[in-house]
């Protein structure tokens, strides 16, 4: 046991930043064209899962664009791509001749994948990027709106530009949606360019975002440019005390 826990945390340590490390690489992408990579992505895995047949135990591949897709694009995005993966799935199983010896066990196994699909999807989610504390930042932000929620921002600095955002936030799971796009926005910004990132760059991104919930996206912005402001003073405060 003292030899397996700490092989299992260099794993999850490995695994978590191979994806991280993935998830980086589309960025820059579009919400739509990012569903669309996705997409093509889960047929192309459905095939794969054709061509190599009942032997290979390929299903968690499938994990990548709909843990991709739901933390980049929410999670109707996720859940679209969870349908499209299982019936990729399905669709190759149901091609191959003489595997199962009933032939209701294919529309079972989906129905049971289908499922474990959703509930990653759900999990991400509820768990978006970038959430937590941060030890030590060089700047915070708290801003409470007007409906109550409170947001938290931490930024981190590497030559005047962001190089780690956290959000933490009270609120209901649309200003965790937008304070996870608000630490996403800031990250590789220099702290001028932090200024132009506002309520309705979030919402612009989001699209067809609920009236009522409009509120939260200028939460996570003047949260954002309170922790952009704490940094901007302790930044003046050293050069004052070093001169």
């Amino acid at each position: 046991m003292l030899i397996e826990a700490p092989c299992g945390l260099l794993v999850k340590y490995w695994i978590k930043n191979l994806f991280m490390s993935a998830l980086s690489g589309f960025k820059n992408y579009s919400k739509v064209i990012l569903v669309i990579i996705c997409f093509a992505l889960a047929l192309i895995i459905g095939i794969i899962r054709y061509l190599t047949g009942p032997e290979w135990a390929i299903s968690a591949f499938f994990l990548f664009p709909i843990i991709l897709v739901t933390w980049k694009a929410g999670i109707w995005a996720g859940v679209s791509i969870s349908f499209t993966s299982a019936i990729s799935w399905l669709v190759a199983d149901l091609m191959m001749v003489n595997v199962f010896s009933n032939a209701i066990i294919p529309y079972l196994n989906e129905t049971f994948r289908l499922l474990v699909f959703m509930v990653i999807t759900f999990e991400r989610w509820q768990n978006p990027l970038y959430a937590g504390a941060m030890d030590n930042p060089d700047g915070h932000g708290r801003v409470t709106g007007s409906g109550g929620d409170t947001m938290q921002i931490f930024l981190k600095f590497e030559n005047n530009k962001v190089k780690e955002a956290r959000f933490l936030t009270d609120g209901c799971g649309s200003s965790t949606v937008c304070g996870s796009f608000a630490t996403e926005l800031a990250l590789g910004k220099f702290s001028d360019e932090l200024l132009q990132i506002s309520g309705e760059t979030i919402l612009k991104i989001l699209g067809n975002f609920p009236e009522e919930y409009r509120h939260c996206a200028f939460l996570a912005t003047d949260t954002l440019q309170d922790a952009l402001h704490d940094y901007m003073v302790k930044g003046t405060r050293n050069q004052e005390e070093g001169n």
